[in-house]
């Protein structure tokens, strides 16, 4: 047997497109729990996401999303069904995701594997596929070891809807999930189930325990903070021209309150400029308050629904010596209520820059490949091999495995990027059986 896998590797590895490696029969029925693809961001502490302009060249065909999706929405109305899916993960696991612009640079290119300034880690476009597919995700490092890491493309062809079946944030999840290193479920429930059932716009236990298993739980609060009496002082931070910049904010959940302290200083010119920023640095939905001396409420400024943002509120006529607290927390529960963030103060008339993020530069590395079942394509091939995948899929497996949706893409790098796809519930293809359980009841 172990020969037999090594000669169907050898002949994916010489780039025969029509070598595929049999599947071996398992010796017993299972239920597959979250399972991981083998792949992780080297630096969570700040992933990046960003969405393709439409041209974009994906292995030669033009993507297409814009086009496709502002048919269904508004583009500011499709895009945060993205950007929620992005916020819900990181709502339940130790990393940042943040969006980022995209210049679009061919997917496919030369690199860097993470943090490349042109775009972001994980880039979102879409091109027409065969029906039985509603997306595919280029696996995550190191799996994939160039740019096009944890790339998604969308399959543009498809009747999207918003709340409504195929519901965009419940695919936008599952292909995020596979971006950020997760494989597939073989729990119906589960996000990360292999076929496209229901709507899905939040995750079940064995999605959680997946990308927990990956970058570990949200970490606990790193600072002793939570009330006024423990207030961390900013004012030594305070430069010769009263500005203060902080970097080092972590809100962990909705309930997690970070309490700061600053004196105005000889310098102010009688106003107190106060920013918290999340954006560029992670998904935290940010609410500032800032509060006086006596414990009283000044004035608060709130991002409520937006995934990374930067809120400001300004205090006029402070005087040198007064103390100010600023009350640093989420402006909502669920997605978007934890994260990092920073904090800026400007008592002058100086401008003050953004909070820089960490520097999670990795350069391109080799691709590792994957275990599994893979075929070589291009993407005019693309449609002929997805039709082979949907048929040998059911031939071997039926409805109840999820199988090896694993396929190599090339994308005119002279190399395969490893993906994996997203099917369409079984009932819409004559090839695949019709199980009761996808039937809305």
């Amino acid at each position: 047997m172990n020969r037999i896998v090594a000669r169907c590797r050898d002949a994916v590895r010489r780039i025969r497109t029509r070598a595929l490696c049999p599947d071996v029969e398992g010796l017993e029925d299972r239920k597959l729990l979250s399972t991981a693809n083998g792949g992780h961001w080297y630096y969570p502490i700040r992933i990046t996401y960003s969405f393709v302009p439409d041209g974009t060249n994906i292995g030669g065909v033009p993507s297409n999303l814009f086009q496709a999706f502002n048919a269904v929405a508004p583009t500011a109305t499709w895009q945060d069904q993205f950007r929620k899916a992005a916020a819900i993960w990181q709502a339940v696991a130790g990393f940042n995701i943040v969006e980022v612009p995209d210049n679009g640079a061919p997917i496919g290119g030369v690199g860097n594997q993470q943090n490349d300034p042109r775009f972001g880690d994980i880039r979102i476009g879409g091109t027409a596929m065969h029906p039985a597919y509603l997306g595919y995700s280029l696996l995550p490092p190191p799996i994939n070891g160039g740019p096009d890491a944890g790339d998604i493309v969308m399959n543009t062809a498809q009747s999207w809807k918003i709340n409504n079946d195929y519901d965009i944030l419940s695919v936008a999840i599952h292909e995020f999930g596979h971006s950020l290193g997760m494989g597939h479920s073989d729990i119906v429930a589960a996000n990360m189930y292999t076929y496209y059932a229901w709507m899905k716009q939040s995750l079940q236990p064995d999605d959680i325990a997946g990308i927990r298993n990956i970058y570990g739980g949200v970490p606990a609060d790193p600072t002793n903070n939570a009330t006024a009496a423990t207030a961390i002082d900013l004012t030594p931070l305070i430069d010769g021209q009263g500005r203060m910049s902080y970097n080092a904010g972590y809100v962990t959940s909705f309930s997690n309150f970070e309490w700061y302290k600053i004196t105005v200083p000889s310098t102010t010119t009688g106003t107190m400029k106060v920013t918290m920023q999340s954006s560029n640095l992670s998904s935290l939905s940010p609410r500032l308050n800032v509060i006086n001396s006596s414990l009283v409420g000044v004035g608060q400024a709130i991002a409520q629904n937006v995934y990374g943002a930067t809120v400001t509120y300004t205090v006029t006529g402070v005087t040198p010596g007064q103390t100010y607290y600023i009350l640093a927390q989420s402006a909502q529960t669920g997605p978007g209520s934890n994260g990092a963030f920073g904090l800026l103060v400007n008592f002058g008339n100086s401008s003050l820059a953004p909070i820089a993020p960490y520097n999670t530069t990795v350069a391109q590395q080799p691709d590792q490949g994957v275990n599994g079942w893979m075929a070589e394509t291009t993407p005019k091939q693309m449609r002929r091999l997805q039709r082979r995948m949907l048929a040998r899929h059911t031939q071997n497996h039926g409805d109840d495995d999820p199988g090896h949706q694993v396929i190599a893409v090339k994308l005119g790098k002279g190399r395969p990027s490893y993906a994996d796809a997203l099917l369409a519930p079984p009932r819409r293809h004559s090839r695949l059986p019709q199980p009761s359980r996808f039937r809305k009841v």
